[in-house]
C-alpha cells in the first residue's frame, strides 16, 4: 500500500486500483496528565480507505514520564490511551513510543487495559530482551541497554520484527567508543556539516523563525545551543522573562520611589503584575496601576501593604468591570497603608467598607472614586456616620441618589473643603440635585471648592439648573471655586448672579455651563439640549464690579444686540481675569461685542468658546457658525487690546515727558527763587 494526501494526488501511471491507496485521516492531539511544564501529549493519526472512508488503522505516538521521583501519572495515562484506542469506528489500533515500565507497579498495565505487548506476543516473556536504547554503547556510569520503547496493540496482530543485535562484535567496540567520545559535530552526516557553523545557524535563526523554534534549536544539540540562545534573547516582547531570574530574599531596587504599571502594554497581564513585587520595597512612595484586572489587583493589594508600608500616593485605573472583592481588597489595603495621603481609583464603587476604612485613616487627605454608572443602578446603602481626621478633598462620580444617601447618613464633616461630584439625576425634575445642595450646606460647612456636574437622564422638556436649587449653597461663605454644568445649561438671571457674588466674597473661579457628558436612564450617551440663554452680555459688568479679582469665568451668555452696544456705564474692570469661557453662548455683531469687552479687561485674556462633545445633529451647523463668530470677536478684541496697549503706552510716555518737563521747570524756578533770596 502507499499513502497519499488525497485522491487528486494520483498521477497518470499510478494505476487505478483504489484499494492499494491509503489516505491520511484526522490527526489530533490527546492531552495527558503530567507534572512536567510542557505536558505529555499523545499524537493520534487515523489511516483511512479512499473507497469507504472507513478508518483502517489508528496510530498513536507517545513519550510518557520516565522518572521515578516525580508524581506518578502512568496508570491514568495508560487508561486514557487505551480509551482512545477502543473508540468505535476504528480498525486495527497501535500505540508506540517511550513508555517503558518504571517500577514494579507498572508491570501489568497493558494487560489491565486489555492491550497486547507486540514484543511479548512474538517472543514471549522468556525470549530475547528486545533492547531499543543504547544498543552497543558503553557508559561510564554503568547504564546498560534496555527496552525503553514499546508497541501495544488492540485488535491487531504481528507476524515478524527485525531485532537490533543485543551484543556488538568485539572488533567494533573500539569504533563505538570513539563515536561516544567524539563531539556530535564531527560525526554528523556530510549534508549536515553546514548546520554546525555558528554563522550559518545565526542567519537561519534570524530569518523570522518563531521564538518556539529558537528554543527548540537550543535544546537540540550542543553546537546549536549558543547561536540559538543568542537569537532567543536578542529581543524581548516583555520584561517577564527577566523577572523570573530575580534573586529572592531582598529588594531588587532598594531606592525605588515611584512605580507605574500599565497592563495594556503587558502580555499575559494576569501573571505579570505579581512578578513586580520584588521591585516594591520600603522606599516606595508613589504607585500607579493602569488598565488592570480587578481580581489581579485584589491579590496584589494583599501583598502590597506588607512590602511597601510607606506608600503615600496610590492610583489605580481598573478595567470597566469591578467586583465587591476589589472594594474589600481596597479597604484592607487602606487599613494597612498608614502613611497614605492620596487615593485615586476608577471603576469601583465607594462601599461602606471603604468609607469606614477612609474614616479610620489618620493621614488620608485626598480620595477620588470615578465610576460612571447609569441612573437606573440601585444606590449602595448601609453607610454609617463617620468623622474624618484629615480628609480634605473628595471626588465622587456616581448617581445623585447615591450621593444623597451617602451624605444624609453623615454628621458634619468639617475637614472636607473640596468636593467634585459628577453623576446623573435619578428623580424627576432633578429633585436629587437640589437635595445634594441642601445636604452640602448642612454637612460640609467649610467648603471652598464646589464642582457639581449633572449628566441628566430626563426628557426633552427638562429645564436647566435653576437658582432655587443652588440657593442653599449660598450659606457657605468660604467658597472660592464654584462650577456647575448640566445638559440644559444653568438658567440664572443677572440679579441672581449678583446675589451669588454677594454671598461668596472669596470667589475667584466661577463656571455655569453646559455638561460635556450626558446619559439617559440606560447609561447611553445623549446630546445636550441647547436653548437661548437668559444671561445678557452685560452681566460681565456686574461680575467685574463685584469681583474684580476673579481669575477664571465661564458663563452661558446671550450677546445678540440689535444696535451698537454702548460702553459699560460703570467703569469696573477685571484686574486678574486670565480666561473667559463661553459655553455655547449666542454671539452678536463681532465689532460691537469686542468694543464692549475691551473696556472690561485690564490685561490681555484668553477667550474660549466651549463646545460639549455631544450636540444635536440639527444644531451642529448653528453651533459651528457661533464658534466662527466668537473667533471673529476674539480677533477684533485682540486688535482693540493692541490699540489700547499702544495708547496706554503712548499716554504713559507722554505723561512721563510732561512730568519730567514740570520737574525741570520746578527746579529752575526754585533755583531762581533761592538766588534772589540770597542776593537780598
Amino acid at each position: 500500500a502507499r499513502f497519499a494526501s488525497g485522491l487528486e494526488s494520483r498521477d497518470e501511471g499510478d494505476g487505478n486500483d483504489e484499494e492499494s491507496k491509503l489516505l491520511l485521516g484526522p490527526i489530533f492531539r490527546e492531552r495527558l496528565p503530567s507534572k512536567f511544564k510542557f505536558k505529555r501529549d499523545a499524537l493520534c493519526v487515523n489511516i483511512v480507505s479512499p473507497a469507504s472512508q472507513a478508518t483502517l488503522l489508528r496510530l498513536i505516538n507517545v513519550h510518557l514520564d520516565s522518572l521515578e521521583d516525580i508524581e506518578r501519572h502512568r496508570p491514568e495515562q495508560m487508561k486514557i490511551l487505551a480509551d482512545v484506542l477502543r473508540q468505535p469506528g476504528c480498525g486495527r489500533r497501535l500505540v508506540a513510543g517511550d513508555f517503558n515500565d518504571i517500577g514494579p507497579q507498572d508491570k501489568g498495565l497493558l494487560e489491565k487495559n486489555k492491550l497486547v505487548d507486540a514484543w511479548i506476543k512474538l517472543y514471549g516473556t522468556t525470549g530475547s530482551d528486545g533492547n531499543t536504547w543504547s544498543v552497543g554503547m558503553l557508559w561510564d556510569d554503568g547504564l546498560k541497554p534496555g527496552r525503553l520503547d514499546k508497541v501495544a496493540m488492540f485488535g491487531a496482530s504481528i507476524h515478524s520484527n527485525d531485532k537490533l543485535p543485543s551484543r556488538v562484535p568485539s572488533k567494533d567496540l573500539g569504533r563505538l567508543q570513539q563515536l561516544v567520545d567524539t563531539p556530535h559535530a564531527e560525526h554528523v552526516d556530510t549534508m549536515h556539516h553546514a548546520l554546525t557553523i555558528p554563522e550559518v545557524m545565526q542567519m537561519i535563526l534570524s530569518s523570522g523563525v518563531s521564538r518556539g523554534t529558537k528554543r527548540n534549536a537550543a535544546l537540540t544539540c550542543r553546537s546549536w545551543k549558543e547561536p540559538a540562545l543568542d537569537q532567543l534573547w536578542r529581543t524581548l516582547d516583555s520584561i517577564v522573562p527577566l523577572l523570573r531570574f530575580r534573586p529572592s530574599g531582598r529588594d531588587l531596587l532598594p531606592n525605588l520611589r515611584q512605580f507605574t504599571f500599565d497592563a495594556s502594554y503587558a502580555s499575559r497581564a494576569v501573571d505579570t503584575l505579581p512578578l513586580f513585587l520584588p521591585f516594591l520595597g520600603a522606599s516606595l512612595v508613589n504607585i500607579e496601576l493602569r488598565a488592570v484586572d480587578p481580581v489581579q489587583v485584589s491579590h496584589f493589594l494583599g501583598y502590597l501593604a506588607a512590602r511597601s508600608s510607606s506608600i503615600q500616593d496610590l492610583k489605580i485605573r481598573w478595567q470597566e468591570s469591578s467586583s465587591s472583592h476589589s472594594s474589600d481588597a481596597l479597604a484592607f489595603c487602606l487599613r494597612q497603608l498608614e502613611k497614605l495621603k492620596f487615593l485615586d481609583v476608577s471603576s469601583i464603587h465607594l462601599t461602606p467598607s471603604v468609607w469606614d476604612a477612609m474614616a479610620d485613616h489618620r493621614n488620608l487627605l485626598f480620595a477620588s472614586f470615578s465610576t460612571k454608572a447609569p441612573a437606573h443602578v440601585h444606590a449602595i446603602t448601609g453607610f454609617r456616620a463617620k468623622v474624618f481626621s484629615n480628609l480634605e478633598r473628595l471626588i465622587l462620580q456616581a448617581n445623585y441618589d447615591f450621593l444623597g444617601n451617602l451624605f444624609s447618613s453623615q454628621d458634619e464633616l468639617p475637614t472636607l473643603t473640596r468636593i467634585v461630584f459628577e453623576g446623573a439625576a435619578a428623580e424627576p425634575q432633578r429633585k436629587d440635585f437640589g437635595r445634594i445642595c441642601e445636604l452640602l450646606s448642612q454637612k460640609l460647612p467649610n467648603l471652598d471648592f464646589v464642582w457639581l456636574g449633572c449628566h441628566s437622564n430626563e426628557g426633552q422638556g427638562e429645564e436647566g439648573i435653576t437658582f432655587q436649587e443652588i440657593r442653599p449653597l449660598l450659606r457657605l461663605p468660604k467658597v472660592r471655586l464654584f462650577h456647575v454644568e448640566h445638559p440644559c445649561g444653568v438658567s440664572l438671571t443677572s440679579s441672581e448672579v449678583g446675589e451669588l457674588l454677594d454671598a461668596w466674597p472669596r470667589l475667584t473661579n466661577l463656571a455655569l455651563q453646559y455638561s460635556d457628558d450626558c446619559v439617559d436612564s440606560r447609561g447611553h450617551r445623549t446630546s445636550i439640549r441647547q436653548k437661548i440663554p437668559p444671561l445678557p452680555l452685560s452681566v460681565l459688568s456686574i461680575v467685574a464690579e463685584k469681583r474684580p479679582q476673579i481669575k477664571e469665568l465661564s458663563l452661558i451668555l446671550n450677546a445678540k444686540t440689535p444696535r451698537p452696544m454702548p460702553a459699560p456705564v460703570v467703569r469696573a474692570q477685571f484686574e486678574a481675569l486670565e480666561k473667559l469661557g463661553l459655553s455655547l453662548s449666542f454671539p452678536g455683531t463681532p465689532t460691537d461685542v469686542a468694543s464692549y469687552l475691551v473696556h472690561l479687561f485690564k490685561k490681555r485674556i484668553t477667550l474660549n468658546f466651549i463646545i460639549p462633545k455631544y450636540i444635536p445633529g440639527n444644531s451642529s451647523g448653528i453651533i459651528k457658525k457661533h464658534e466662527t463668530e466668537w473667533h471673529e470677536i476674539g480677533e477684533y478684541l485682540s486688535v482693540l487690546l493692541n490699540q489700547k496697549e499702544r495708547l496706554e503706552k503712548e499716554f504713559g510716555r507722554r505723561l512721563e515727558e510732561e512730568r519730567a518737563r514740570h520737574a525741570r521747570e520746578l527746579r529752575a524756578a526754585m533755583a531762581q527763587t533761592s538766588f534772589t533770596t540770597a542776593h537780598e
